[in-house]
């Protein structure tokens, strides 16, 4: 069998360019497109800390994450819409056991408000709580006012917020600390700031080294946030 050669022409050529490099672009276009989408980076969100959404004369209704109360509907196998439980929500029932701490003192359920963190450890049952470990939030900030102009005047301790009386920590973490009076049955919370000074019996500290049970004393210049504290071991 004899192939003869194909002749092809200069206008031929160029129809078959024609052709042929749309395609190609147009392949290159979606290659693309699909890698850049895979490759897109992901959104992280920070950590929930659970929060206190309800109570009423033995239960305790905690939020345990975002969009808390979201209902969502799906089709069930015979194509109806079914509505699902709300997410991010859970209802704790209270025993006569159970045990309540508010700002780190003995507390009733009537002293745990909406909108306090909370911690709560289940018991045998996980619809039952066993213990609930709630704190106060410190009120946010005050907006900064604008810096006054200088009238030679030097600034005295009357512009200050001051804490003078030896107080107790209650509770503390990494970015709020909790104190009250010796015997007291109201607690104070202040946000701690990466700029607070700390000192803990008499050195320069940080707050991992305040422990519950200290004495303390707090300067705070807008009452929220603290700008000094000096902490201090009970003596034996």
């Amino acid at each position: 069998m004899i192939i003869s050669p194909v002749r092809v022409t200069s206008s031929g050529l160029a129809g078959l360019l024609k052709v042929s490099l749309p395609l190609v672009c147009a392949c290159l276009v979606v290659s693309s497109g699909g890698g850049a989408s895979a490759a897109a980076p992901k959104k992280l969100l920070g950590t929930f800390e659970p929060t206190v959404k309800a109570v009423s004369a033995n239960t305790i209704t905690v939020i345990t994450g975002r969009d808390a109360g979201t209902k969502t509907s799906v089709q069930d196998e015979q194509g109806k819409q079914v509505t699902l439980k709300a997410t991010n929500l859970k209802t704790y029932t209270l025993e006569p056991e159970t045990t309540i701490t508010v700002d780190g003192l003995p507390s009733k359920l009537a002293d745990v408000k909406p909108g306090m963190k909370v911690s709560i450890r289940e018991g045998t049952d996980p619809s039952v709580a066993e213990s609930i470990v709630a704190n106060t939030v410190p009120p946010p900030a005050p907006t900064p006012k604008p810096t006054p102009k200088s009238t030679g005047k030097p600034t005295t301790l009357e512009h200050l917020k001051k804490i003078t009386s030896e107080q107790e920590v209650l509770s503390v973490t990494k970015d709020r600390i909790t104190v009250a009076e010796p015997g007291a049955d109201k607690a104070v919370a202040y946000f701690i700031a990466p700029i607070t000074d700390i000192t803990v019996n008499g050195a320069p500290g940080a707050i991992d080294k305040v422990r519950r049970g200290m004495r303390v004393t707090v300067t705070s210049m807008d009452g929220t946030t603290a700008s000094v504290i000096n902490a201090q071991d009970v003596p034996k």
